[in-house]
């Protein structure tokens, strides 16, 4: 990782679903699991990736711009492609560059919301999170991260103090699918799942569901009260990242979105086992 910068792919703002109030959403690079229903695909490896547009593509025989191309022999990488054929899927910043520009909300964060940093999976940023964090807090900003707890404890435990509300997205539909990139153990999962909840943060717990988890949802029913997790919100699966795969040139996992009885049905066999239960509307 470059010292000292901080690698996003995308920096939202007013955003409403991603914690208390408006919100600015910082989407960061990198994460320990590789889900084949992600929405984010270029937050997955925190090298590499580029967006390709297949249109905007001359080649060499028809323009003479790309035979500096390294596709064709040159030396200019694609990235730097002057036709925007391909393009970067990241951006690095200094903790200074990216407090300024989050700070630009800031009227925002003072009505009730806040910052949010999303990924891809921000513990996998930690170290060079904590202190940008450590900023937002002398100024009072109220900060969320969106997270699914699997990663290293000691990048947990550095930052678990500058969090105000935590979005813990759940991974019991198929288990930890690993990203080959790192070397991690689920049984930090479970330290940091019992840490979290010995300390009683503001949070809320959520799972994606696919049409496809609902044969065995007596399983994901188990898992969560094994957990001690006792409310939930329920995301039904959405396809609107298929676009990114195509770019991206990467394997477009598609799962069968559920019907809005499927989720209400999922809803009371929740209920029905004494766990509190939201979702979010299809």
């Amino acid at each position: 990782m470059p010292e000292n910068k901080i690698r996003v792919t995308a920096i939202q703002r007013l955003c409403v679903n991603d914690g208390p109030g408006v919100r600015t959403v910082v989407f960061l690079k990198g994460c320990y699991l590789h889900c084949p229903w992600c929405c984010n695909p270029e937050a997955i490896h925190y090298n590499g990736d580029v967006y390709f547009e297949g249109d905007k593509c001359k080649y060499p025989e028809k323009n003479k711009i790309c035979q500096n191309c390294e596709l064709f022999g040159g030396l200019k990488s694609r990235e730097h492609c002057p036709i925007g054929a391909f393009e970067k899927t990241y951006k690095d910043y200094s903790v200074d560059e990216l407090f300024e520009l989050l700070m630009r909300d800031s009227s925002l964060y003072k009505r009730g919301g806040g910052v949010t940093f999303s990924g891809g999976e921000p513990l996998c940023q930690a170290e060079e999170l904590e202190p940008l964090l450590s900023k937002l807090r002398r100024e009072k900003i109220h900060v969320a991260l969106e997270t699914t707890l699997f990663a290293p404890t000691n990048q947990y435990h550095l930052i678990q103090d500058y969090v105000d509300y935590w979005l813990i997205d759940l991974k019991f539909q198929y288990g930890y699918i690993k990203n080959t990139d790192f070397c991690i153990d689920e049984c930090h999962f479970k330290i940091n799942l019992e840490d979290f909840q010995k300390k009683q943060n503001d949070h809320v717990y959520r799972i994606v569901v696919m049409k496809e988890n609902l044969q065995n949802k007596e399983l994901i029913i188990e898992k969560l009260l094994s957990c001690n997790i006792d409310t939930i919100e329920l995301l039904p699966y959405h396809s609107l990242a298929e676009n990114k795969y195509k770019k991206l040139k990467k394997t477009f996992h598609k799962f069968a979105s559920p019907s809005v009885l499927e989720m209400e049905n999922l809803q009371k066999a929740l209920i029905e086992k004494g766990i509190i239960c939201n979702m979010q509307k299809i």
